[in-house]
């Protein structure tokens, strides 16, 4: 009769300590699930933060100051790489510099047009 109350005994704490291991990892479980809910709360609450920042930027963008703004820039741009290869295509000579004295004859002061000889815009003086 004893090895039955032993065997029961023994039965019955290996229950309970498997009840009690179970409940701490269904603990552990709920306090991760609770984690990660907070965490889609945030970013849900985000998500819907930026669709309306985006949606003000797009009607922003809509009106009449918007689209000229961005035409104006698209306009400024190209104007500046235009500028920048007239630059590398006519370099202005050192030598072009005003008359110092009366007496002093015209010196160029332009570059010539492209495809013309120097000295045919000016005169010689």
């Amino acid at each position: 009769m004893e090895a039955n109350n032993l065997a029961d005994i023994e039965f019955k704490v290996m229950v309970i300590k498997m009840l009690t291991e179970f409940s701490e990892d269904f603990k552990k479980l709920s306090g991760n699930y609770n984690s990660i809910k907070q965490e889609i709360e945030n970013i849900n609450k985000n998500q819907a933060e930026i669709k309306n920042n985006i949606s003000d930027i797009k009607n922003t963008l809509k009106g009449p100051a918007g689209v000229a703004q961005i035409e104006w820039e698209g306009k400024r741009k190209e104007e500046r790489e235009r500028n920048i290869n007239v630059r590398e295509t006519y370099r202005v000579p050192a030598t072009c510099t005003m008359p110092t004295g009366t007496r002093d004859k015209l010196q160029q002061r332009y570059m010539p047009l492209a495809g013309t000889k120097p000295k045919t815009l000016w005169s010689a003086g």
